[in-house]
């Protein structure tokens, strides 16, 4: 009984380590989605505007 107790435990522990793992992917590709999103922007000439030292500095 003890060592079932101990084993789901542990189990329970390797569990939490995979959650923390994939809470940790699921943040790095939301990030690589953003800035996919912004290469997407710039490439649309979208921050053009704040090439022109003009237009920013008024």
């Amino acid at each position: 009984m003890a060592e079932d107790l101990a084993s789901s435990r542990m189990a329970l522990h390797g569990l939490a380590g995979v959650s923390k793992l994939l809470i940790e992917v699921a943040r790095r590709l939301k990030r690589v989605r953003a800035l996919n999103g912004l290469v997407g922007m710039a490439e649309q000439g979208d921050f053009d505007v704040l090439l022109d030292k003009r237009e920013y500095r008024r």
